[in-house]
């Protein structure tokens, strides 16, 4: 026997499926197009250890780059006020004046940055010609580097940074972190290193056969997180087929998972390409400021 279904059960029924699809619709969860976001939280303390009071200084830390070829910077939360700056490389710096600190005072600096994955369309394809040129640590046009360079096979530059990289996972030892830079030739000769060793040799190899290759540094966020300092990380971008391509050498990444990957710095140390004039994560002008990262 098949018992009727109500007309008011029915309009119950749709009505209800209706909200849960709006409410879908509306929560991004089946929107193909819903860009991701990651926000990142960075806490930072500045120190007096003096007995006198010591007037204003300049914070600078670094933000996430303006040409970044996977994400956008779309809200940055200061707790202090502060101006923004960017180089000619797409570096971009939150530039803090601190209010005079006390002696033996602590200040804390909270920053968060939420970014957004970018529409292929906004994408930042274009490589400048200078990230074919040899560089302070990237010597591209070492002998022994060039040697090396020739040895990969490929016959697109994809295959080319693939073998690249698949040789450095190879041949070299990762030594934990560093607190010095040693550069590719260093890391080609002692076969170890750490991210940022790993970075330049794979960057000199690609320059070293024309393809446009540039070091970064940032985090690896999956999701939104507190960052430390150790977390810190290094890889490259090479150019092919049209765009920016991720490589990670250290962690053996190689093309994907691009959306983990929150750029903070183009790393530049001049020779043939101007130095960037932000060196480092984060600075102060003052020799007697302590600025430490939590």
């Amino acid at each position: 026997m098949q018992s009727e279904v109500s007309p008011r059960f029915r309009r119950m029924a749709c009505n209800t499926l209706l909200g849960m699809m709006a409410l879908l619709t509306v929560s991004g969860a089946c929107a193909p197009d819903a860009a991701a976001e990651t926000t990142l939280r960075i806490h930072l303390t500045a120190r007096n250890p003096h007995p006198h009071t010591l007037q204003g200084a300049i914070v600078r830390f670094f933000a996430p780059i303006a040409s970044a070829a996977e994400h956008e910077l779309i809200k940055a939360e200061v707790n202090h006020p502060y101006q923004t700056e960017v180089d000619a490389y797409g570096n971009r710096a939150i530039v803090i004046a601190l209010a005079d600190l006390a002696p033996y005072s602590l200040r804390p600096i909270s920053m968060t940055f939420t970014v957004r994955d970018k529409p292929a369309s906004q994408a930042v394809n274009a490589p400048p010609a200078a990230y074919v040129s040899e560089e302070a640590l990237i010597e591209s046009t070492d002998p022994e580097i060039v040697a090396l360079s020739q040895q990969l096979a490929g016959r697109t530059p994809v295959e080319v940074a693939r073998n690249a990289q698949q040789w450095i996972v190879d041949n070299l030892n990762y030594a934990g972190y560093q607190p010095f830079e040693a550069g590719a030739l260093a890391a080609l000769r002692m076969r170890r290193g750490d991210c940022t060793e790993y970075a330049y040799l794979f960057a000199a190899l690609m320059r070293a056969r024309g393809i446009p290759a540039r070091v970064l540094g940032g985090y690896v966020a999956p999701s939104s997180r507190i960052v430390k300092p150790l977390e810190y990380h290094n890889w490259v971008e090479f150019h092919a087929e049209g765009k920016w391509q991720l490589a990670d050498p250290q962690r053996n990444v190689f093309m994907k998972d691009t959306g983990d990957y929150i750029a903070m710095r183009i790393v530049v140390r001049g020779k043939n390409m101007p130095a960037s004039p932000y060196p480092h994560r984060f600075s102060v002008d003052s020799n007697e400021v302590e600025l430490l990262m939590e």
